[in-house]
């Protein structure tokens, strides 16, 4: 360990910000997509989101009250924003009808594979909204000025 652990301190195991990990401390080198396809699962908060061919990258946790948090690494520039706000806004929609679709023929795939796939669509659903979320308050806060 790189620091004493004391007697039930939770200890958390990050597979993406790791020193160790071979550069993924860099934002935008890997993130929670990049997590389920190697590891198989959508890890818990925090998590490292890149959208829109990683022209946008943010981390996303949540702090002590359990309020969710996001910190941009990439965040669309000014001439850019509508266009992304645009494209989060298709995207959460379109995750969140695929995950509320019950006629997809699942044929043999496992329950943990269906939960995985579940997880993961939740999973971009929120970051994606957290995301246009803080978007949106930039352009509220930027007209009362």
């Amino acid at each position: 360990a790189a620091r004493t652990i004391e007697a039930g301190e939770q200890i958390c195991i990050s597979y993406d910000k790791c020193p160790e990990c071979g550069g993924r401390r860099t934002p935008g080198s890997y993130g929670t997509d990049d997590m389920l396809r190697d590891y198989g699962f959508v890890e818990a908060l925090p998590q490292r989101w890149k959208f829109m061919k990683r022209k946008i990258i943010f981390d996303m946790d949540e702090d002590e009250s359990g309020e969710l948090t996001l910190e941009w690494h990439k965040k669309p520039k000014e001439a850019k924003k509508r266009k992304a706000e645009s494209w989060l806004q298709k995207e959460i929609d379109r995750l969140t009808k695929l995950d509320s679709d019950e006629d997809h023929d699942i044929g043999d795939m496992l329950p943990q594979e269906i939960y995985t796939i579940h997880a993961f669509i939740k999973a971009n659903i929120l970051a994606m909204t957290t995301a246009l979320k803080s978007l949106q308050e930039t352009d509220e806060s930027e007209e009362e000025l």
